[in-house]
């Protein structure tokens, strides 16, 4: 019998399947990563616009409070880095 199928369906007693074309030749779609998007916002070009007690919005982290620099020593060397602190007192430190 010629006809069309809208979907495979398997029939255990044979261990039988049947899948249609579309079922074994269609490619998924890949979803593109979600883009986030500032709107009625400023984007920092630099750190030294901040000042202490400023508000920042962190894309993982949401709102919290910018607190200065703290230079820390690692590996020999010595680095800058923003704390923010958020809700319930945690703090971030962002090189």
């Amino acid at each position: 019998m010629i006809g069309d199928l809208s979907s495979g369906f398997e029939w255990p007693q044979l261990h039988l399947t049947i899948l249609t074309e579309r079922e074994l030749f269609t490619k998924t779609r890949k979803v593109a990563p979600r883009q986030h998007k500032i709107a009625n916002a400023e984007r920092l070009k630099s750190y030294n616009e901040l000042n202490v007690g400023d508000y920042v919005v962190h894309v993982h982290h949401g709102i919290g409070r910018y607190e200065g620099l703290q230079t820390i020593e690692a590996d020999g060397g010595k680095q800058d880095y923003l704390t923010i602190a958020y809700q319930k007192m945690l703090r971030f430190l962002f090189r």
